[in-house]
């Protein structure tokens, strides 16, 4: 058993029951802290009030029964185990309970199996837990790699850099479930907000937004000049020193949390790709943000490679 304390939720209603089990676990050197509830409504606000590495249920109770515990415990999402404590419970009966979706059961008269079963339920839960979070990276990478495809299919099939750009927008709002995509692009000295695609139509606009590159600057917090891998991500935009330009952001454009990463032909900066939020705050994660450094890489190859059309037909004219 692991040396870190446990802490355990305990739902019974009788004290000397309860008092039993916090003696057993003592006896077994498991070391924890428990709470412990007679009610429904104990249990979902205990629920509420931490985390917990498992419950202990009887299987009948005062008023409901243990199927009911296991309903608040799936309503709470918090996935541990659910191990019975109970005075007789038949073959069939814990069979149905399994099936339910309860972990083990050890009977009152047994209790000495409680540690052993205790032990095995968490190594279970972990390892299940491992497998879910395995699961999950994985469908994200498949997301990811789904998404670059898709731009990349995109970006291959025209060498129109305005739609390039529109493609780019959509197909980043869409699969990171923004407010706005943007695409700021640097023309003369400024910044201008070039290109954008809005969740909600009824979103205000931000093209046309335009910046001095010095504001620019103080706008994603740069103090001289950008760095390739520079990234500018701040889940609550409004809380930042009100500089001009962001206020001008900030009133035009309902800026609430904001990502941006630069783009680079060869190595000359061409401008940001960002996603923006207007109706609630968001932290991007680590991997949203290497995946949106990746599409701005492929963004600024097929830009070179437009940019480069362009100039192949201004020398054969």
């Amino acid at each position: 058993m692991s040396p870190q304390s446990l802490h355990i939720l305990i739902v019974e209603d009788l004290p000397e029951d309860a008092e039993l089990l916090a003696l057993t676990l003592e006896a077994a050197q498991i070391v924890s802290t428990c709470e412990i509830t007679d009610t429904l409504k104990g249990l979902e606000q205990l629920l509420q009030q931490q985390d917990w590495d498992v419950v202990l249920a009887d299987y009948r109770l005062r008023g409901f029964t243990a199927y009911e515990v296991l309903e608040v415990l799936h309503r709470s999402q918090q996935q541990i185990p659910l191990i019975l404590v109970t005075g007789s419970l038949g073959e069939e009966a814990a069979v149905d309970c399994i099936k339910a979706g309860m972990t083990d059961y050890v009977l009152k008269d047994r209790l000495f199996r409680l540690p052993m079963v205790l032990e095995r339920s968490l190594r279970e839960f972990e390892l299940k837990r491992q497998q879910q979070a395995f699961t999950l990276q994985l469908q994200q990478q498949a997301r990811q790699e789904q998404l670059l495809n898709q731009i990349g299919r995109a970006l291959n099939s025209s060498l129109n850099p305005t739609f390039l750009l529109q493609e780019i927008v959509r197909l980043i709002g869409e699969s990171f479930q923004v407010d706005r995509a943007i695409i700021f692009a640097l023309e003369q000295e400024q910044v201008e907000a070039r290109t954008e695609w809005l969740s909600n139509p009824e979103f205000p606009s931000l093209v046309g937004f335009k910046a001095d590159i010095g504001d620019w600057y103080d706008i994603v917090s740069i103090p001289e000049a950008y760095e390739e891998r520079y990234v500018f991500h701040e889940p609550d935009f409004r809380r930042l020193p009100a500089t001009p330009g962001r206020l001008r952001q900030i009133n035009q454009g309902q800026v609430c949390s904001a990502l941006s990463v630069p783009i680079f032909i060869q190595d000359r900066f061409f401008g940001e790709l960002g996603l923006q939020t207007i109706c609630c705050q968001r932290i991007f994660q680590p991997d949203e943000i290497q995946l949106l450094q990746r599409i701005a890489d492929q963004t600024a190859i097929a830009l070179y490679n437009a940019q480069s059309y362009e100039r192949l037909e201004q020398l054969v004219r």
